[in-house]
């Protein structure tokens, strides 16, 4: 995970923040040092990653209810999430992903006390991770990093730019070339959800890792 993240670092993902949601409150004396990198905060990263591939799954690319359910392999948790995303979608209207998967995020917030968390903007962090998911889907399929580049532009031109900045698309496009396995995938949402909702806590993390080098 450390070399990967040092690959994206050389690549420079810095702009993301700029382009990010209004930064998180910086941590209290009481919290940990480091959100990015709190226990708890890592759970409901994840738990609103799943919920945001799954809806992404029903919602965007229509996999029927049956099929997603025979594919969750008995498993309690990812059935009564898969059941929840389409009675919402029947009973409610839901029609975005990322505001599931958002949803799913700040109920574990919630659930586990994590009051450090006051950014809004889940959703659109949570969107901003599709990114990393077609142009690795790309690279897959063996498209050239310029071909996944210009097709994902061409795909989110009716898109708003403020979710999808077309500088964000460069700026990962290198990075999703150099994913090797699901671990550099998940890295590399991560870094994107992370450096979209908890900016300043993301940059003093990693600038804590470049001086414990130094020293």
């Amino acid at each position: 995970m450390k070399s990967f993240f040092s690959a994206l670092l050389v690549l420079c993902l810095a702009g993301c923040a700029s382009n990010s949601p209004a930064p998180e409150t910086p941590p209290t004396a009481s919290s940990p040092i480091f959100l990015v990198r709190d226990p708890v905060f890592l759970l409901c990263e994840a738990e609103g990653l799943v919920a945001h591939d799954a809806a992404r799954q029903a919602l965007l690319f229509d996999q029927s209810q049956a099929d997603m359910l025979a594919n969750a392999t008995g498993d309690a948790s990812l059935t009564a999430l898969i059941n929840e995303i389409f009675r919402q979608a029947r009973e409610e209207g839901l029609k975005e992903h990322a505001k599931f998967g958002a949803a799913q995020f700040y109920r574990c917030v919630e659930r586990e006390g994590l009051i450090q968390v006051r950014n809004p903007n889940a959703a659109v962090c949570l969107a901003r991770t599709d990114l990393v998911f077609f142009l690795n889907a790309d690279r897959i399929r063996g498209k050239t990093p310029e071909e996944a580049n210009q097709g994902l532009k061409k795909y989110l031109q009716s898109a708003s730019p403020a979710v999808y900045p077309h500088a964000l698309v460069d700026q990962l496009t290198p990075m999703a070339y150099r994913i090797q396995n699901e671990d550099d995938h998940y890295d590399l949402r991560q870094f994107v959800f992370q450096t979209c909702l908890v900016p300043e806590d993301w940059k003093a993390w990693w600038n804590s890792t470049q001086q414990s080098k130094v020293e």
